[in-house]
């Protein structure tokens, strides 16, 4: 997978991809960006107000890659 790719995860596989493409300690937490953004399909809050809340709270370096990873986790189909 190429940095530059475009993150498509459909199965627990590519979630396994995705994870090792980032590797090390940054692992476990986009790990649980992944995992909230699959949760937040099946809650009340809008997608929208998720991103907003990323956008605030994760330090502004790391905002593209953890959106990235929400969005993958939101798109699984779960």
């Amino acid at each position: 997978m190429s940095k530059n790719s475009s993150i498509r995860i459909h199965k627990s596989k590519d979630v396994y991809e995705y994870m090792k493409y980032y590797g090390g300690l940054l692992m476990d937490k986009i790990y649980d960006v992944i995992v909230l953004g699959a949760a937040a399909k099946h809650m009340s809050f809008a997608k929208e107000e998720w991103v907003k809340v990323i956008e605030t709270t994760v330090p502004p370096k790391t905002i593209a890659k953890n959106v990235e990873a929400f969005e993958a986790g939101y798109n699984m189909g779960v």
